[in-house]
């Protein structure tokens, strides 16, 4: 009999400018087994997409951050994280802009308020690569 080496947790991005939305998802994340990144900003959230040292399994992202949008973000998750699911969240979009968010390749979209249990089954569901 072999001894296989752990799987890691499923690592998951969240950026949001609101502090308890971050701490709300964060903790409901990490106690269903997650390990959580959080970032309140773009240039929070760019080192940690760049970094191909550590996994990103999904990014939860807000639309609107004080720094930019979460659009950009989204663009660059997809180019330099490709294996990445993005599940996009705002308070402000209609259905023209759900639309193009999962054009522009987001896994989901989701409107504030949410159902953190909800939000935390929808990571569950996104499907991650082989460990």
């Amino acid at each position: 009999m072999t001894e296989s080496s752990p799987v890691p947790p499923r690592r998951v991005l969240i950026v949001d400018d609101e502090p308890l939305v971050r701490w709300a998802v964060g903790e409901s994340l990490r106690a269903a087994g997650y390990a959580v990144v959080e970032a309140g900003a773009l240039a929070d959230a760019w080192p940690v997409v760049a970094n191909h040292e550590e996994a990103l399994d999904v990014a939860i992202l807000d639309v609107c951050l004080p720094d930019g949008n979460g659009r950009q973000l989204l663009t660059r998750v997809m180019r330099q994280r490709p294996g990445c699911a993005v599940i996009m969240i705002s308070a402000y979009w209609g259905a023209h802009e759900a639309a193009s968010l999962l054009q522009r390749g987001a896994r989901h979209v989701v409107a504030k308020p949410f159902d953190v249990s909800a939000l935390v089954g929808m990571v569950g569901r996104c499907g991650f690569r082989s460990a």
